[in-house]
């Protein structure tokens, strides 16, 4: 059995930064759902120092760091977990811990549940086994529409011409309409 995993807050943590740095670099690209790319250090350090979190904890076995493991205000767990500690059972000992501890915030109409929740990358099949693992289950697909991509796909699937020059969805300039030219 691995040793208990313990929960430092990180603004409580000197080195916080660059563990997280760290532990971002490993990640999976699809495990990611709100970064398109990784961050300068700069950037990553700027996140850190803003607080974006209800809760935020470094994840610990002894002095070992393995972990972290965040909340947001909408109910949301997020575990990230270093790849040389996964499959030692830290991640569900942290997520059992953090739900001992915290209680979800109340259910808001439309915009928070009353559950705590996990959002997982379509393609992370590890993250959803071991949330099924944990008692999770499946409440809804979140899909996204990306504005660079529809010009493409819209002149493809849609059967229908391309959008006049000026009009929302056009490829081309819009048309000046006592010159005729492109404005």
């Amino acid at each position: 059995m691995p040793q208990a995993v313990r929960f430092l807050p990180v603004d409580r943590v000197l080195t916080a930064p660059e563990l997280l740095y760290d532990l971002l670099r490993e990640r999976e690209r699809e495990t990611w759902i709100s970064t398109t790319g990784l961050p300068s250090y700069e950037e990553h350090v700027a996140f850190v120092t803003s607080k974006p979190y209800r809760y935020w904890y470094l994840l610990f076995a002894g002095e070992v760091p393995v972990g972290e493991l965040h909340a947001t205000e909408l109910n949301e767990i997020g575990l990230s977990i270093f790849k040389r500690h996964q499959g030692q059972h830290y991640g569900s000992q942290a997520i059992r811990h953090f739900i001992d501890m915290h209680a979800p915030l109340p259910p808001i109409t439309s915009k928070r549940n009353r559950h705590w929740l996990a959002n997982i990358g379509v393609e992370n099949t590890g993250s959803k086994a071991f949330f099924a693992s944990l008692g999770f289950r499946p409440l809804q697909e979140t899909w996204v529409f990306e504005k660079d991509n529809y010009n493409e796909h819209y002149r493809y699937t849609s059967g229908l011409p391309e959008p006049h020059r000026g009009q929302p969805g056009a490829t081309h300039a819009p048309v000046d309409p006592v010159s005729g030219g492109d404005v």
